[in-house]
């Protein structure tokens, strides 16, 4: 007679353990892939963003001293500067939100696992300020420490992007002008 094959159900703490802690352990290495792709993705924003905006503020660098073709290019910079910034922040929300679910799917996982394992859990209680303990430390962040990301990420883009339309709306004037 064939072996009853067990239900998750039915399978004892002992066998789900290792199975939680391996897709604990999965979930962690996403969290921290998602997280280094986010910051790598900022960081090429950024460097974009201060060449674009050096090439809006000083359109010269087309290696002219046409007036026409200046504001041109000083328009055309600023333009690909809203662009590239409503790209990049939708690429950075969607890296955040697979970033936020490995979290939410780790601290799931953690309920199954002894407290003293539950890193994301404190994370979170953490990060609403109150008070964690981590190898008989004591921490707990600051007012300025809580800032949160899904706060701080569109503030960031969100600057850029109006840097880049007053850019846009003063290379357009140059261009009116130059013509």
């Amino acid at each position: 007679m064939p072996e009853k094959k067990s239900t998750p159900r039915e399978r004892t703490e002992q066998d789900v353990t290792p199975v939680v802690a391996m897709a604990h352990q999965s979930a962690v290495r996403m969290v921290a892939y998602e997280g280094r792709t986010f910051w790598n993705a900022t960081a090429v924003y950024l460097q974009f963003a201060f060449l674009l905006i050096a090439a809006g503020v000083f359109p010269s660098f087309i290696g002219t001293d046409e007036p026409q073709l200046i504001s041109v290019g000083g328009l055309l910079a600023s333009l690909l500067g809203v662009l590239l910034t409503v790209l990049w922040y939708a690429l950075a929300s969607r890296v955040r939100k697979y970033q936020r679910y490995w979290i939410f799917s780790a601290r799931e996982l953690e309920r199954s696992l002894p407290s003293h394992l539950q890193m994301f859990i404190r994370g979170e209680v953490l990060s609403l300020g109150d008070n964690v303990r981590v190898d008989n430390e004591h921490m707990r962040f600051t007012t300025t420490e809580r800032v949160r990301m899904n706060w701080a990420v569109p503030v960031l883009y969100g600057t850029f992007f109006i840097a880049f339309l007053c850019l846009s709306i003063l290379n357009f004037i140059r261009v009116v002008r130059a013509f």
